[in-house]
């Protein structure tokens, strides 16, 4: 298959491999078995930047959303990339979300993800 994946394969791909925690090695299998195109692997693992930039406008306004929110609720948990500890941080309304990884925990991080630095209103977390 050349040049970009169809629109419908794209978000099949994204889907598998951001929601099921798919390797890019079994989605391409995947789209092989169901759908009989042969993508290679690298090409799966490409479709997360593209899917990124695809969004990127939606993101803004998200963010947007939330920062001007009258109540925002951040909670942070913990996880582990490249063999070490991050932390994903979210800030989020009842209508919008937004997460960030980050290598620090707590308000340092939270504020890190560019969201909440210019919020004034009531920031909710549990502090467990």
């Amino acid at each position: 298959m050349r040049g970009v994946l169809r629109p419908r394969l794209h978000a099949v791909g994204a889907y598998l491999i951001n929601v099921h925690d798919m390797p890019v090695a079994r989605t391409a299998a995947v789209f092989k078995d169901l759908f009989q195109v042969s993508v290679s692997a690298g090409r799966v693992s490409s479709v997360g930047a593209k899917t990124s930039a695809l969004l990127a406008e939606t993101v803004v306004l998200i963010n947007q959303a939330v920062t001007a929110s009258a109540v925002a609720h951040v909670d942070e948990t913990g996880l582990r990339v490249g063999g070490g500890l991050a932390w994903a941080h979210c800030a989020g309304t009842t209508t919008h979300t937004v997460f960030h990884i980050d290598a620090k925990h707590g308000p340092a991080g939270t504020l890190n993800g560019g969201v909440l630095q210019s919020f004034t209103e009531v920031m909710v977390h549990d502090r467990r």
